[in-house]
């Protein structure tokens, strides 16, 4: 997928893995402009921007930040990291899927019972 089209922000595995590979998060407005115009619109004017901080912690500027230090220096966010998670398989399926988007190396080490 390239794009993200969210009614409202909200720190989802998709929302978090969107940030990590610098892809488009859009406003809802942006699927209903192009359905009046009948054709896909430029990006950038859809673009969750803002400086001020959800209630629930999520930085409007977010998805714009992380896209440009993607298009800008071609790189995700984790790239040329490596992590190695102790979790279980349950909280290592959303970790290594927002790191792996991000350009993360990602170990997962399973914990002796």
């Amino acid at each position: 997928a390239t794009h993200l089209v969210m009614v409202e922000l909200k720190r989802t595995e998709k929302f978090l893995s969107f940030c990590a590979a610098g892809k488009w998060i859009l406003i809802a407005q942006y699927v209903w402009d192009c359905e009046r115009a009948q054709k896909l619109l430029p990006e950038k004017d859809y673009e969750w921007r803002g400086s001020e901080i959800h209630e629930k912690r999520i930085w409007f500027d977010a998805p714009f930040f992380h896209r440009h230090r993607a298009f800008y220096f071609g790189q995700r966010q984790f790239a040329g990291m490596t992590v190695y998670l102790l979790v279980s398989e349950k909280i290592a399926t959303v970790h290594r899927s927002v790191l792996e988007a991000g350009g993360c190396i990602v170990h997962i080490i399973q914990a002796e019972r």
